[in-house]
């Protein structure tokens, strides 16, 4: 994304005008226009300033790179090369995942904000694989939650223990 792509979807998301945020950042609004339709370039500091009194910050981020990879059975996949910081709406998102990465279960929605349960957390009855069993609302020791001793730190720490 360019600078002037970059102004313009701040103030659009701050819902200010330009002679709002002019005003605010100390400039002009002609000089904010030139600025916004990539006529001149704003330095860093400038672009700083304007971003802040929008209520954004001008920041840096690791760029995202995706790399081959050859597992062990000799096929190729492509990775990341580090995990991506997502905003919180998009990081708690419901997705579906196309037909080909999840052919075997068509339209199946994927709600990121569920915290996933491992088989020991599941109902013990006969309720579906995929179910997860709603928090526990007393101080009980995990056996009595998941009906089993085995269960995992990383599954009590959803329940709220140790």
């Amino acid at each position: 994304m360019d600078t002037a792509a970059l102004l313009t979807q701040a103030r659009h998301a701050a819902n200010l005008s330009q002679e709002t945020l002019a005003q605010r950042a100390h400039t002009s609004r002609p000089t904010l226009s030139a600025y916004e339709h990539g006529h001149k370039s704003p330095s860093l500091e400038t672009a700083a300033r304007l971003l802040r009194e929008a209520g954004f910050e001008l920041c840096i981020r690791r760029r995202l790179d995706f790399v081959d990879h050859t597992t062990s059975r000799g096929r190729v996949v492509t990775v990341p090369t580090h995990l991506p910081e997502l905003p919180t709406a998009q990081a708690l998102a419901t997705v579906t995942l196309p037909l080909h990465l999840n052919w075997s279960q068509r339209n199946r929605h994927f709600h990121l904000s569920i915290v996933p349960t491992g088989l020991e957390c599941m109902k013990q009855s006969s309720a579906k694989v995929d179910q997860p069993i709603s928090p526990p609302t007393s101080t009980a020791p995990c056996s009595s939650i998941c009906g089993t001793n085995s269960c995992c730190l990383k599954e009590c720490a959803r329940h709220g223990r140790h």
